[in-house]
């Protein structure tokens, strides 16, 4: 009798603890701290852009990027300025998470413009071409 209780007893701590344990399957990086201070500070536009550059590079090495992480960063580097660079990560969100293809694809054609006038505008070969500056 005691030995069934106490293997019972020791079969639900088991459980128990099992169920505590978190596994955190997708890299979001410091995506929600970082969402949350540039809500409150709008201004910091620059800083936001960084926490999810390191964002997504770190879930690029770990091959665990979250969904929806891509796109985001692509529209605040759309905010920046710097079209092709959108593209590039709206192109990439989708070709990760095809069922993002929908918003992505609405994404994509909305900027396509905007990266044609860039690539023709006479300050064009000013800039850096895409993925060599903070290259991600």
């Amino acid at each position: 009798m005691i030995r069934a209780r106490t293997l019972l007893l020791a079969t639900v701590v088991l459980l128990g603890t099992t169920g505590c344990t978190t596994t955190r399957v997708f890299h979001w990086g410091g995506y929600e701290s970082a969402l949350y201070h540039y809500y409150k500070s709008p201004d910091s536009l620059d800083r936001y852009a960084a926490s999810l550059e390191v964002a997504v590079r770190e879930g690029r090495r770990s091959n665990r990027t979250a969904p929806g992480l891509y796109a985001e960063y692509g529209y605040v580097l759309h905010l920046l300025g710097r079209p092709a660079e959108a593209l590039s990560f709206f192109e990439l969100e989708k070709a990760t998470w095809p069922e993002s293809g929908q918003l992505m694809d609405i994404m994509i054609r909305n900027i396509t413009p905007e990266v044609e006038r860039s690539r023709t505008a006479p300050d064009s070969a000013a800039r850096p071409s895409p993925g060599t500056e903070g290259e991600v």
